[in-house]
């Protein structure tokens, strides 16, 4: 079964001072243990990157851009694949791009109808001069 980690549980995964650290650890664990996959978000990664470097009197952690890289999440084995992410992301262009490719082919039909109706129109008029 795939989880979706919430931003809570990795802050306390790695503030080892928290209370509810070993806990989160320990089910963390137990989860990775018995073959489930945890999974965060982008949006995760932003809540993340706002508390770790958030002053700790604003109820942050207080760290520097570069101890917060510290704490990268995928030490955790809950990396976000990016490259799934993009792989979705240029599918769903390409799908996109050839929703317009059809378009533009229906609109090269009916042009071609047009044509195919102006030359018969054509045809239809000289026979009718040429009588």
């Amino acid at each position: 079964m795939v989880y979706l980690i919430d931003t809570n549980i990795l802050l306390r995964f790695v503030d080892r001072t928290h209370p509810l650290h070993p806990i989160i650890r320990t089910a963390i664990r137990k989860l990775r243990r018995d073959g489930h996959t945890l999974q965060i978000t982008v949006q995760n990664c932003v809540e993340f990157w706002n508390v770790a470097t958030r002053p700790a009197t604003k109820n942050g952690f207080g760290l520097t851009p570069t101890n917060a890289l510290a704490l990268r999440v995928d030490a955790l084995a809950l990396r976000v694949d990016a490259l799934a992410l993009r792989v979705d992301a240029l599918a769903l262009q390409v799908d996109a791009l050839a929703l317009q490719v059809d378009a533009l082919a229906l609109r090269v039909d009916a042009l071609a109808l047009q044509v195919t109706d102006l030359e018969d129109l054509c045809i239809h008029r000289s026979s009718l001069i040429n009588r």
